[in-house]
């Protein structure tokens, strides 16, 4: 089974989908992994590729299955080059209908949408455009629908944008392209997602769209991810007797997804998607991690209840000793946790995600370390 950069390998085709016994990483680095078309052991329809060091064989039942799964793993199509790619993508921007006002069923539906419009997109496994109507109705949530007449309710699909993964890969905007087809089409990233191409009808809707999802971001330089976390105060909901409007804008741009988890733990030190090494079995699961003071859970999505993790690895003991935090080579971008009994592997999706974890969880384990080491406030005892 191929779940967006993993390649799931089970035993039975009845196997629960959240249990694989591998799993494979299909994309490094943000590129496809080269894959190979062999013949092993007499057997023609075989491909293979490398994962983390080691070479993975698989033999297809049939010669044509063979090319379609080389084709879908390396990221290219069976048999349209790109020329006529190209072609078909000039031709079905061009037929995009042109921006026009918001119907008032959606403006009265969606009082706060920052955008709207008709925008292509591309199917991550065939490549193939689909032209839909998008409204962006919230600073990050998008819903999707087949036109602009449908009834605000009729949607087709819905998704929530990273917009600091989309922030990071564009940068201040000089890593979009600025001539062709291609200068009209900008990435969007799903959390725990890998990215998925967007197309506008030209330049200038592009940048309409970028400056709807990235706000006050647009046009500045990717700093760091932290910049946009709320800090552990500003985290926490506010209560409906003592909000005051400052609190209340800080707990509003947290990501909806994350409201539970903040609402569980109060505050929120840092998180997002991680690969992490099965201890009794072979391969990683991708999985949503929270890092909150000196425990980091785990979970299998965004939709489990923050109160029962899948797991949690520590960075400190109960008195403030830090456990080891350091760099690994099983995996690239990885790093380890080690606990009494147990080492934690987790896998980032680059070197940069990899060093702002690490650096997160040091953060963390300093402010463990000077929080046990600083005496605690004396009680005042009773006069004498």
């Amino acid at each position: 089974m191929l779940c967006d950069d993993e390649l799931r390998v089970f035993d039975r085709n009845d196997d629960d989908p959240e249990d694989p016994r591998f799993i494979l990483r299909v994309v490094q680095d943000e590129a496809p992994v080269p894959v190979t078309a062999l013949k092993f052991k007499g057997e023609k329809a075989c491909f293979s590729f490398d994962d983390c060091g080691s070479r993975w064989i698989f033999h297809a039942v049939q010669p044509e299955q063979q090319a379609r799964w080389i084709a879908i793993i390396s990221g290219k199509l069976p048999t349209s080059p790109t020329k006529s790619l190209s072609k078909d993508l000039h031709t079905l921007r061009l037929s995009l209908p042109s921006p026009s006002p918001m119907m008032p069923e959606f403006k009265s539906a969606f009082p706060a949408a920052r955008h709207h419009g008709y925008v292509l997109i591309q199917n991550s496994e065939n490549k193939e455009w689909l032209q839909q109507y998008l409204v962006l109705v919230s600073a990050r949530h998008v819903n999707v629908y087949n036109s602009q007449t449908d009834a605000p309710s009729s949607v087709e699909g819905q998704f929530d944008i990273d917009v600091v993964a989309v922030h990071a890969m564009l940068d201040d905007g000089s890593r979009l392209p600025t001539e062709g087809d291609e200068a009209c089409c900008f990435p969007i990233r799903v959390s725990g997602q890998v990215p998925f191409q967007l197309c506008a009808r030209d330049k200038n809707e592009r940048d309409g769209w970028m400056k709807a999802i990235l706000g006050e971001r647009y046009g500045k330089p990717f700093v760091s991810v932290k910049d946009t976390f709320p800090s552990a105060e500003s985290s926490r909901p506010p209560s409906s007797s003592s909000a005051s409007p400052a609190s209340a804008a800080s707990a509003s741009s947290i990501p909806f997804f994350l409201l539970p988890f903040v609402s569980h733990f109060g505050h929120i030190d840092y998180w997002g998607w991680l690969s992490r090494k099965k201890r009794f079995k072979f391969g990683w699961s991708r999985e949503f991690f929270v890092l909150v003071g000196p425990e980091l859970h785990y979970y299998l999505s965004t939709s489990m209840s923050p109160s029962v993790p899948k797991g949690t690895a520590y960075i400190c003991t109960n008195s403030g000793k830090p456990f080891p935090v350091v760099k690994s080579s099983k995996r690239p971008h990885c790093f380890s946790i080690q606990n009494p009994g147990k080492t934690h592997y987790m896998s980032a999706d680059t070197h940069k995600e990899m060093e702002l974890w690490l650096a997160s969880l040091k953060e963390n384990q300093s402010k463990v370390m000077n929080k046990a080491a600083s005496p605690s406030p004396k009680t005042p005892g009773p006069p004498h």
